[in-house]
């Protein structure tokens, strides 16, 4: 019989007092002193009904009829209101600022509303013309306006981030974080399920999509720090309230009767910025509360140096763990000393975390070590605990979590050529650099965050120590050659649609391996464009267009504004005489990407071929103007100006 779905509230509430007995059993004897190792194989044998897969997510609403107040008082938390539909019933921005231009690429934003819904819009000008317009609806809000708000979009379940963002410190509109210095990607940037696990509960992520889900939620759920609430819900209904009133219930996890170090995993599945490495085989969504997060991933942080005052929006938990303060209390400081869950940070005051610290430090052992301080209108956090600006996102300032006694106040320098080292901070085993997780960890940050080469060189040496898979992507990461014995490789060997795809690429000089390994990568991922994107290509490059086309139609199928679909079938239809189909295509590229100069250069070529010699003309020198050193445009320039006056 399988535990969790079809067993009646009598023979759950019977299996709950089994277990009571025998968790007993599990945890009489432990003390403060247990080693982390300990604390592991104690969860590893975990008495908790939830950690069944069996046991399925039953949303927010069912906790409602027996946690009204809780529910309530979290509905106003961040986490609470974390990810929602707009609504001008819940407006905190000035929509009447002006424009946010981004110099970079000559683009400006501004976020308006027409009737009930609100839109960002993109648009460029030149003079008193705009030459470029689009204007998207927002579909979700990330971010519970505490800090930020950020608007997403999504086309047939396919989601992107909107290149505009509300910074609620300082009240003003500006780029999404990580859109600044030139790396604005417009309404292109994919939200994938890492970001959406993070910002919100209950969402249905099509696997191996990049981007695509099924359903969404509306905001971090209770089942987020609790797990999955239906074996709770199950023994709430059969009466069985009293029978666990003093003891544990272990049908639903509360993180305050976890070992320290699991109440740390259940904040750490988010609350630690880093470089993820899964473990062989496993997911880091499938991670619930009570389980150690380190059976799942290792967490790896990018260091040059620990004691830097710059940090990344997330990393309490990271910063939190090499306080002196988390060290001496036994390991007792956690997230939960200072922060209710249940309830809205903005209704502490100073003076409640003083109270806070004052548990620990007496403050009449206080007086002597402050006598040369000048403590007016400032207590412990201002001096111990700063604010300071994030790495990872503008105009916001967060609490620096590293509690230090005299933090430091100059960013350290460290030289953009040094590369960084990785810590682990999942694993309290030494790790080498020939590990696997290691390994994977230079190849996630190069992939990620830094396309320095050196990264992938320091690991080459050690690539046997990889799966086929990792060594398959490092050579794709590196672009270099397949190794001999893969040429021996088929399709039907191929169980990974990303493997198959690198496949695709290593092999892109012959074409049958290419377009087999890439037909395989859509037959295991059909959602993933850039699979789909990449057969077509292949086709196209080794002249089956016929094929190229219907693939490229499918993409456009799936997502209409694919700028490389559009381009390339545009390009395809010019091939064949068909200038308005092309023209139509080319158009609708360079309205996804305005700024994409291949499109440019064939609408140019496309008005050339049909006659438009002034426009296409006007158009080319507007490339020059952006180019001047491309030899290529004024060559053409020449030979349109020559053929115009022998016209």
């Amino acid at each position: 019989m399988k535990a969790g779905l079809k067993w009646s509230s009598r023979q759950w509430a019977v299996l709950l007092t089994v277990i009571l007995f025998f968790s007993a059993c599990i945890f009489i004897g432990c003390s403060q002193n247990d080693s982390k190792s300990e604390e592991k194989t104690a969860a590893a044998q975990s008495p908790y009904l939830n950690h069944s897969p069996e046991v399925h997510y039953t949303g927010m609403k069912s906790c409602v009829s027996c946690h009204q107040d809780i529910y309530q008082s979290y509905l106003e938390t961040g986490k609470g209101r974390s990810f929602h539909v707009p609504s001008r019933d819940n407006i905190i921005e000035n929509f009447e600022a002006k424009p946010v231009y981004d110099k970079f690429s000559d683009l400006s934003y501004r976020a308006f509303w027409r009737g009930p819904d609100m839109y960002i819009a993109e648009f460029r000008l030149q003079g008193r013309d705009t030459v470029h317009y689009r204007a998207e609806k927002v579909d979700y809000v990330i971010g519970s306006g505490n800090q930020t708000r950020t608007y997403l979009y999504e086309i047939n379940g396919y989601f992107y981030e909107m290149p505009l963002t509300w910074y609620v410190g300082k009240k003003i509109w500006d780029l999404s974080p990580g859109y600044e210095n030139g790396h604005n990607t417009g309404f292109n940037r994919t939200i994938g399920q890492q970001c959406m696990e993070c910002h919100n509960s209950g969402s249905q992520f099509v696997a191996n999509s990049v981007n695509k889900f099924t359903t969404v939620g509306l905001g971090i759920s209770c089942e987020k720090c609790h797990g999955p609430g239906e074996a709770h819900v199950k023994l709430m209904q059969a009466g069985s309230k009293e029978s666990i009133k003093n003891s544990i219930d272990y049908s639903i996890v509360n993180p305050r009767n976890l070992p320290v170090q699991l109440q740390f995993d259940v904040c750490r599945q988010c609350h630690l910025e880093g470089i993820t490495v899964p473990k062989p085989n496993k997911n880091l969504v499938d991670f619930r509360p009570g389980m150690p997060l380190a059976s799942f991933a290792e967490v790896f942080i990018p260091v040059a140096s620990m004691n830097t005052p710059e940090f990344g929006f997330a990393s309490h938990a990271e910063r939190l763990q090499q306080s002196p303060c988390f060290i001496g209390s036994g390991e007792k400081l956690t997230c939960n000393t200072c922060h209710d869950p249940h309830k809205a940070l903005k209704g502490n005051s100073l003076l409640f975390y003083d109270e806070k610290c004052q548990g620990c430090h007496e403050p009449k052992k206080l007086i002597d070590p402050h006598k040369n301080v000048k403590l007016e209108g400032k207590n412990c956090v201002t001096c111990h605990m700063p604010k300071s600006g994030t790495t990872d996102i503008p105009h916001v300032s967060s609490t620096d979590h590293f509690i230090r006694k005299k933090p430091e106040t100059q960013p350290i320098t460290v030289s953009k050529n040094k590369l960084v080292s990785f810590k682990s901070f999942t694993s309290n085993e030494n790790l080498t650099d020939s590990d696997r997780s290691h390994i994977l960890a230079n190849m996630l940050y190069f992939e990620q965050q830094e396309q320095n080469p050196e990264y992938l060189a320091r690991i080459v040496q050690f690539q046997k120590n990889l799966d086929l898979d990792d060594q398959i992507k490092l050579a794709y990461l590196q672009q270099t050659t397949p190794q001999p014995e893969w040429h021996n490789l088929t399709p039907d060997q191929i169980s990974n649609p990303y493997t198959a795809f690198y496949l695709s690429q290593l092999f892109k000089n012959e074409p049958q391996k290419a377009i087999s390994f890439a037909q395989k990568s859509t037959q295991l991922a059909p959602a993933n464009l850039d699979f789909r994107m990449q057969l077509a290509e292949l086709y196209d490059n080794f002249e089956q267009k016929q094929l190229a086309e219907e693939n490229y139609q499918q993409v456009l199928q799936m997502q209409p504004l694919y700028k490389r679909a559009l381009l390339n079938l545009g390009f395809l239809y010019m091939q064949n005489g068909d200038y308005q189909q092309a023209m139509a295509l080319t158009n609708k590229a360079i309205l996804s990407d305005p700024n994409y100069i291949r499109a440019y250069e064939n609408r140019i070529n496309l008005l050339l071929q049909t006659g438009n010699f002034q426009q296409g003309l006007s158009e080319l020198n507007n490339l020059i103007r952006k180019f001047p050193q491309n030899s290529t445009y004024k060559e053409l320039k020449s030979r349109v100006e020559e053929a115009m006056n022998n016209g």
